[in-house]
Order: structure tokens, then sequence, then C-alpha cells
């Protein structure tokens, strides 16, 4: 065959066509002895060119020859309906190709090598079955993936047609998925195998029968862990599929067992399973050590549960669907700590006076040397971690007993762990959880003055008390359905950002390396960096930022004092975020959204600001005299005269204390709340300073720069404090003007709020102007429109709506119909609270990976054991994204104002004056 496809030798036995020099030349037909033939170009008497080659068993090639070879492309066809059309090269199928077998409907399409499949190929069997990946001398060898025609899907690595390797089987009918190591064709080595079951009852099993450890031929053998769909677990030894050797097993109602097992079974006792007292728990370390009568307090939590059990399950079940899509669901119905996290929050129960870090520790401390759950001691603010029925009403109890637990009046029936219990049920949970709080609303739901919703209204309309909306309330509905949006969208990226900024705290618990958090002073530092809040004007200020703390926890903050110590689990920080995006996005939910959600004729300053959005002009210059003269923005207390960072640089102070750096016009502590403004200081009052992180004011364009920079040099060497320097006033006369200008000047706003280094960080360093960065221009109020640049008209233009600092679409609303405006007012806040998201994302990665990078340079050129000399004070409050790693700060927030009393600590091990 090799000879017939080399074409030699040939031996003609008739010819007809071109000739040239008594050779064949041009186009002919040639018959062979054999009984061949080829019809095609000839070139010197060899078959060169396009032509056709037939055989006399049938099989035909059409394509390209070279020199008496076939070479090149071509379509081969058999007698029995298969063809191959691509690349050839001496007669054999090389290159690119594709083979249809048309008995079998089978097809390969891909690479091949001297007549065989080799490389990346996918060869497809029937409409269910075929193999995509890579081939060796017509063998699957390599990655690739197998589907079968009953469901069935491998995709991993193969060797000569074996699975071989890391891979992942899925059996679709069974429900059934194995990932791990291969050999053989059998799981081999280390994996995960998986029975999936269709969660009908939640309660009853909320997990998925789960084996994770050591295979051997397919079956179970080595240490491995195996996770029962009802809650129950087994970790240890397994032989032949079998639980053999040393292992521990805790029951899905708390019963452990921890010793030897042979042939499947415990060789020791196990604790009986008793009807009166179903759930067991741990609860030596609750009770006094003198109390001898630990079954009579399990018989009364017992029957504090037996009581309440109907709707523990219904909170159960609610919170754990909470975040979670179908696809979720059908992995694990069981309540994660993230879930529980919600739960008590919805509840008020971290109002009572103890955070929800604290709580998590509560529960976790069990868990110290557990052989079973190691991890609930070692990572306790992880989110993801799953809790059974028994988990989460083992978790009610500890945290009962650490927020009521020191009371004797909760109940004259219970004493104890079943008291406080018992009360946290009743008092917190049943009237305060959406399960049943939900359902409860539903059924006394009855409209307005007790009508039945058919009653005619002013004008005769039947039904107008059902048809009107409230405009705040719809907001509020809002933002619960944009938080539930970005928790599906944002959660790992938020608990991946908060385990970067976390770290160890002295109420962390011993030997606990996951036991890290974060703190408001953390996540103050952390807008501050990426340019997300405001200093003392707009809507989004420190006050503002503690206040939404405050509000869920009222030991961050009791009106004179606030605690930036305090602890946040990843799930308020991220809720934290939420709401801080929100309030940048109150100006535009107060004028826009609420008139278009209420279908009602905006008032006077509604319609001014939205006539301002429509109408900003392209571009205007700020005016030079803008804190020059701050009485002609007196008609809004958001246009009030700005303080050093939001105006031009002061003017230079007589004696270096912050509060002759004040203007006669503005008190150094005026605080007043944002009014909605009127229909003459719309535009001011929409739009105070722009973020640091807008565009930069063009106040210098039309000066000489070089001057300018000349002049900055000048004053650097003269004194940053004395001739209006804002980064030399910064750091030369910070400690007295800091400090002693505080006590003297009744501790400045503008310095202590802004410029203290506990919170703002960056050092202020001079841009080619030989202005401030941070510092800003604010025109007068009757020129802040000025402020706003308008890309272009229509939709897609775009307002920099300064007081949140977020561009605001500008769109002419009046021109739609009314569900076309709520839907695209809808659309725009959702748009613009992803993009804020997206941009604190980005900023962070910016920022970590930046901070890898020092740390990379900063260990490959400090030799190990070699003393490094502490930096200078302004250099760690200098430092760019720094997160003040050894220095803590004690605050005392009076009439809204912040004096800083900083203490350099040790860096290594974090410890300082904790501030209350």
């Amino acid at each position: 065959m090799a000879d017939a496809f080399a074409l030699a030798p040939l031996i003609v036995s008739s010819y007809e066509g071109d000739t040239q020099e008594g050779k064949y030349h041009g186009q002919g037909i040639a018959s062979f002895v054999a009984g061949h033939n080829y019809t095609g170009s000839w070139v010197k008497g060899k078959m060169d060119g396009t032509g056709k080659y037939h055989w006399v068993d049938g099989v035909e090639y059409q394509g390209e020859f070279k020199g008496n070879r076939i070479v090149g492309t071509g379509t081969y066809t058999w007698t029995n309906g298969c063809r191959y059309e691509g690349q050839v090269q001496n007669g054999l199928r090389h290159g690119k190709g594709l083979f249809v077998c048309e008995p079998n409907s089978a097809r390969y399409e891909g690479e091949w090598k001297e007549g065989k499949v080799n490389g990346e190929g996918r060869l497809v069997y029937s409409e269910l079955s075929y193999y995509e990946g890579t081939w060796l001398d017509g063998m699957k060898h390599g990655r690739g993936v197998m589907h079968y025609a009953s469901g069935n899907v491998y995709e991993g690595d193969w060797y000569k047609n074996v699975k071989h390797g890391k891979g992942k089987m899925s059996w679709k009918e069974a429900g059934e998925e194995y990932v791990g190591d291969w050999q053989n064709g059998a799981p081999n080595g280390y994996g995960v195998y998986t029975w999936k079951i269709q969660h009908l009852k939640q309660h009853q099993f909320p997990m998925q029968n789960r084996y994770e450890g050591q295979w051997l031929n397919g079956k179970r053998h080595g240490h491995g862990t195996f996770q029962f769909a009802s809650g129950a677990r087994y970790d240890g030894e397994w032989v032949d599929n079998m639980k053999h050797g040393f292992g521990s097993y805790v029951s899905d109602n708390g019963r452990q067992y921890v010793g030897e097992f042979r042939n499947d079974r415990m060789v020791g006792d196990f604790p009986k399973y008793q009807n009166e007292c179903p759930f067991v728990f741990r609860i030596s370390n609750m009770i006094s050590a003198d109390d001898p009568d630990q079954d009579e307090h399990e018989r009364q939590i017992s029957n504090v549960l037996l009581r309440h059990i109907g709707d523990l399950r219904k909170i159960y079940r609610y919170y754990s669907t909470l975040g979670r899509t179908g696809e979720d669901l059908g992995e694990t119905a069981a309540v994660s700590r993230c879930q529980l996290w919600k739960l008590l929050r919805d509840c008020g129960v971290p109002s009572k006076g103890y955070p929800l870090v604290e709580m998590d520790r509560a529960y976790a401390v069990q868990f110290e040397n557990d052989p079973c759950y190691p991890e609930r001691y070692t990572h306790p603010h992880s989110p993801s971690h799953l809790l059974i029925l028994h988990d989460f009403i083992d978790a009610l109890v500890r945290i009962s007993h650490l927020v009521y637990g020191s009371r004797t009046d909760l109940s004259i029936h219970e004493r104890g762990l079943a008291a406080a219990l018992s009360y946290l049920i009743k008092n917190d949970l049943i009237p305060n959880a959406k399960a049943l709080k939900d359902t409860k609303d539903r059924a006394n739901e009855v409209p307005k003055d007790g009508g039945n919703g058919n009653e005619l209204n002013e004008k005769g309309e039947k039904g107008a008390t059902e048809e009107a909306v409230d405009g705040a309330k719809r907001v509020v509905e809002l933002a619960e359905e944009i938080l539930e949006e970005l928790e599906g969208s944002y959660s790992a990226q938020i608990f991946s950002l908060y385990s970067d900024l976390a770290r160890s705290r002295c109420n962390s618990l011993p030997n606990s390396h996951g036991d890290v958090t974060v703190t408001i002073r953390d996540f103050l530092l952390m807008l501050n960096d990426y340019k997300m809040m405001q200093e003392t004007a707009g809507p989004l200020t420190i006050q503002r930022v503690i206040d939404v703390f405050a509000a869920q926890m009222p030991a961050v903050s009791d009106g004179g004092c606030c605690n930036l110590e305090f602890e946040l689990v990843p799930y308020e920080l991220f809720t934290g975020l939420h709401e801080c995006i929100m309030i940048r996005q109150e100006n535009f939910i107060k004028f826009t959204l609420i008139p278009i959600l209420e279908n009602r004729d905006p008032t006077p300053a509604e319609s001014a600001f939205l006539h301002k959005r429509r109408s900003a002009p392209q571009q205007s210059s700020h005016h030079d005299n803008a804190s020059d003269n701050p009485a002609q923005s007196d008609t809004s207390s958001a246009s009030a005269a700005p303080d050093k960072t939001q105006g031009q640089p002061p003017q230079a102070p007589s004696s270096g204390t912050p509060a002759q750096q004040q203007s006669p016009q503005q008190p150094p502590h005026q605080h007043q709340q944002q009014q909605p403004p009127t229909a003459t200081s719309t535009t001011a009052a929409a739009n105070p300073t722009p973020p640091q992180s807008g565009p930069k004011h063009a106040k210098h364009a039309a000066g000489d720069k070089e001057k300018e920079k000349d002049k900055d040099k000048e004053k650097d060497k003269d004194g940053g404090a004395k001739n209006g320097h804002p980064a030399k006033a910064g750091q030369e006369g910070g400690a007295k003007g800091g400090k002693d200008g505080a006590k003297d000047a009744g501790k400045d706003e503008a310095n202590s709020l802004v410029n203290s280094k506990a919170i703002n960080r960056s050092s202020k360093t001079l841009n080619s102007e030989g202005k401030d960065k941070d510092a800003r221009v604010v025109a007068p109020a009757e020129d802040a429109a000025s402020k706003e640049h308008v890309a272009g008209e229509g939709e897609g233009s775009r307002v920099d709506d300064a007081a949140t600092g977020d561009a605001v679409p500008a769109v002419d609303f009046t021109a739609m119909d009314p569900a076309t405006r709520v839907t695209h007012a809808i659309t725009i806040l959702k748009t613009n609270v992803r993009q804020t998201m997206d941009q604190i994302l980005q900023a962070h990665a910016t920022w970590k990976a930046t901070k890898m990078m020092l740390d990379q340079i900063t260990t490959t050129a400090q030799p190990a054991g070699d003393q490094v000399e502490a930096p200078k004070e302004e250099e760690v409050t200098g430092a760019a994204g720094n997160l003040e790693a050894g220095m803590v700060a004690t605050e005392v927030v009076q009439n809204n104002e912040v004096a800083i009393d900083e203490a350099v600590v040790d860096a290594e091990h974090g410890k300082g004056t904790e501030g209350n």
C-alpha cells in the first residue's frame, strides 16, 4: 500500500493528453498496468499540480500532487462512505483535516500525523457522545473532555485511552461526582466524591453525602472525611470502603464518639439517643464549676426547644436561602455563618452590647483542640462555614448566654442557660426574624384608616390609598434589593478585601491564627485611601460613616464618644460599604428618584436640581477667589466657607495654631445638617466640593507654570507654615498646631478630622502648580453649577455630581412616560452603585499589588538579621497605602470633633492604647 501511496514505480499502459519534448506535460489521462488511473496536471513526465487518482479498489484522491507524490491539500474518498478533507504528506493524512465516516455518523476534526490522529482534535461518536482534547497515535492522551451517551462526563487527564492523572467525573443519572486523582481508569490517590440529593426538606438533609480523602483502586482507603447528608460527620481511617482504624464521629444531633472503628462499626460505647433531650450540647464551660446538675440544664434547654422548634425551623429554612441561587441550594441547604449574621442583625441582637465578632468567639471557643471541627476554632469568622440545625441552635445557646447570661430576671420557669435561650427566642428572634415577621405582616395587613381599599379619594377615584407610592419606603426596599444583588456578585471579592485588611487583635482567641478582624478605623482609612469620603462637606463624612455602624451597634458611639477599635465581621464591612455608597447617591435619590417613584410634580428645589443637571454648561473654570469671599456661598450649608483642604491654601497664621487658619465668617466647629436646598440655592447644595479623585481644577492654567514652580521651591526653603504651604504646615506645625491648637482652640475640626494622621495617612505632596494635592477650590454658591462638565447631549452624557463624587447621567426624564421614568431612574441608581463598588475593588487591587511589590523589594534588599532603623514619624504617616501598622490612636468625639492622641507602639505586636 505504501508503494501505491508513493505512486512509484509507475508503469503507464496508456496516456491521452499534452506532451512536451516527448514527456507528459500539461493536462492528460493516464492508465496504469495495475488498473489505477490518473486525470490531471503533468510536469515533465510526472504528476504535478492538481489532479484525481483512482485506485482499482475504489479509493479515490482528488487534490494536489508534487513529483508523483500526494502532497498538499486534498480529499480522500473510500467506498464505505468515509471521507477525509485536509492536509496530506507523502500520501498520508498529515496536518489539519476533517474525517467523516457516514455509516455510523462518526466525525473527527483536528490534527493528524503520518496517517494517525495526533494533537488537538474533536471526535464525535454520535449526537450525544464525543471527545474533545489531545490525541497520540489515535488514542486519547493528555487533557480532554469525554461526553458519554448516558450524559456522564469526564474532564481531565488521559493516558493511552485510559483516565489517568487529575480529572473530574460526573454521573448524570446517579447525581454523583468525583474530583481528584485517577490511575488506570479508577480513583487513586486524593479525591472528593459527592452523592447529590434533592433538598426536599432542608432541615432534614441540609448537606450532601460527601467523602474527601484517600482512594485506592476506586475505593475509600486511607485517611478521609465523610460528610453525611443529615449533617453527621466521620473523620478517620478507611480500609476497603469501610471505617476502620482510629476516627471521630459526630451525629446530626451532637452526640460524639472518638475512638477505634472496626469493619465500619464503633468498638467503644456511643451515647444513646434520648427522646427527652434529642440535642446534645457541650455546656460544661458555660455553667458554674460547683453546679453538679448539668442534666437539669440540658433538660430545661430541651423543653425550651420543644416549645419553639417549629419557629426555629422556619427561621432556619428561610435564612438558609438568602443570597443563594437555585444552583447553590442544590449543593447545600445548611445555614452559613454569614446567614447567621444576617439573622442576628435583623433581630437587633448586636444592639444589646456585644458585637458579632464576640458572638463568633463565644461559639468557637468550644472547638479548641476539637478533632472533628478544628477549623471552627482556627477560623471563627469565616462566612462560608456551614451550620446544620443542631449547630444553629448550639450557636443560639452560646450567644444567648453571652448576651443575657448575667441576668437573673429573665424567666420564672427556667434558669441559667435555658432562661437566656428562651428570652432570646421570645424577645429577639420571633418578633423580628424576617421568616416570621413577613408572615405576620401579611396576615395583619389592612388598608389605611381601617378601610377596605374601595373608598373614594377627594377626586372620586377608587383605591387611591392602595395606589399611592411612598417614595422613601420604596427607596429602602430598593436598597435591600441592591444589597442582595451586590452580595451575589461581590461577596467573594469583599471577603478577599476583608482578609487583606484584617489582623489579629488583643481579644483574638489564643492559638487561632484565623481570628483576624477589621476595625472601624481600618474601614475609615480604606475609604479615605480609595478617595471615597468627603472631609467636612458632602454627604459621606467621617461622622456619617460612624453613624452607619452606630445605627446597628450602639456600642460604636454613645453620642459623645466613639470607639474606632470596634471590630467588624466580613458581612458588616460589606453592608457598611453598601450603605456608604448609597449615602453618596442621596442627592440623586432625594431630588430625582423619589419624585419619579411618587409620580408627582417636583418641588421648586427638585425642579432646580433637575434643570441644573440638564442644562449644565460644557465647561467652566473656577473662581480664583472662592475661599477669599465665603460670604457669597451663605445660601446653603453645603456650600459654606471651606476649610484649608477644600479651598485655596490658608493665609499664613500669625501663631501657627489651627484656629487662626479659619476664616472669620465660619466658626471652627460649625457642623450644620444638610437641609433641602431652596430654589435659589439648589445648585450649590446639590453639588458641594468634588472628591479628590475627580478632574484637576484649572485655576492656574493661564499662569506661568515655571514661575509657580520656582515660587514653590522658595516656599519649601522658607518654611511651609510661614508661607502658607499645606505640606510643610502639616509636617512642621503638626505637633504644636494639632495638639496644643486643639486644646487652646476647642479641637479645631478642620485640623483633627481632615489632617489627623490617624485618619488621613497620606502625606500632602505638591503638584506641578505647587499646590497641595488634597487642597480643592470651591466656587461661590451662585456659580457652583459651573463645576459640572457635560460630555454631550442626551442620555449618553454624564454630569459630575460633586455631592456624591459619582457621575450622574444627564437624562431628560420629562420626555419619558411614568413607567419608563421609574425603570430608568432605578437602573441609573443600580449602575452607579455597581460602578462605585467596582472602583473600590479596583483601588484595593492596585493597593494590594503595590504592597506585594514593596514587600518583595524589602525582603530582597534587607538581609536576614540586619537591624533596620525605625522610620521617622512623617515617613510612617506619609506612606501611601500604609495600614498604620504599629500606630494606635485614641479618638474622642465631642460635638462632631475629633482630638488625636497618638501613641507609637511596638510594630510587631500592634499593642497600644485602646480607644473607647
